[in-house]
C-alpha cells in the first residue's frame, strides 16, 4: 500500500523512479515480456528499505539499499523522496530495532550483482517456455533481491524462494498490500 513520504517507518520499501540509460534498456525489455509493465505510466526501478531517521542530519532518512558500491546504509532527504519515490508499507507492523539491525548486519557489505539483472531477464524467458526454472542464490545483490531479501527475513516474502526477485512482481505486491 502507497503511504505518503511524511508517514515513512522503519521497514518501509521505497521506490525510486527509473531513469538512465540502463533502466531504459531494460525496462523496455521487461515491456516486450509483460504486458501489465508497459501499461504502467510510473515505472519504479531502484528499491530500498527504511532504516532510520538520520540523528545528524535533519529531514533525513537512513535507507538500506545496493548501489554499486554493494549493499550499504545511504542518507536521503525528504525532498529528494517525496521527488523520485514512493513509499509502500508491505509490513503491518514496523519491524524492532533489533530485528532490522539484525537483517542489516546479515547483507551490509554483499557486493552488487549487475549481471543478475541480465540473468533475471534470461531466466525469466525460460520460465516462459518452460525451459527453466530456478535462480542463483549468492553474496552479491541487485536492489530488488536487497528489498526482497528483507521481506523474506521478515516472514513476508514476496515472492517463492526459488523465483528470481523482480521489479514488476514486487510493486504489484506492495501496491495490492492492505
Amino acid at each position: 500500500m502507497e503511504i505518503p513520504i511524511a508517514e515513512l517507518k522503519r521497514g518501509d520499501i521505497i521506490a525510486f523512479k527509473g531513469r538512465g540509460v540502463c533502466f531504459t534498456m531494460l525496462s523496455a525489455l521487461i515491456s516486450a515480456l509483460v504486458p501489465e509493465w508497459r501499461k504502467r505510466e510510473w515505472k519504479p526501478w531502484h528499491l530500498a528499505v527504511a532504516y532510520r531517521q538520520s540523528t545528524t542530519l535533519r529531514n533525513y532518512w537512513i535507507l538500506i539499499e545496493a548501489l554499486a558500491g554493494g549493499v550499504q546504509e545511504k542518507n536521503h532527504s525528504i525532498k529528494e523522496l517525496q521527488e523520485n519515490a514512493r513509499v509502500y508499507r508491505y509490513l503491518s507492523d514496523a519491524p524492532s530495532t533489533k530485528a532490522i539491525s539484525d537483517f542489516k548486519q546479515i547483507y551490509l557489505g554483499f557486493r552488487y550483482d549487475a549481471g543478475a539483472y541480465l540473468g533475471t531477464m534470461i531466466t525469466y524467458f525460460l520460465a516462459k517456455l518452460h525451459l527453466w526454472h530456478g535462480r542463483v542464490i549468492d553474496k552479491q545483490h541487485t536492489c530488488w533481491e536487497t528489498a526482497s531479501a528483507f521481506a523474506r527475513y521478515m516472514h513476508k516474502p514476496f515472492q517463492d524462494n526459488w523465483e528470481y526477485p523482480v521489479i514488476w512482481k514486487i510493486i504489484k505486491k506492495l501496491e495490492e498490500t492492505k
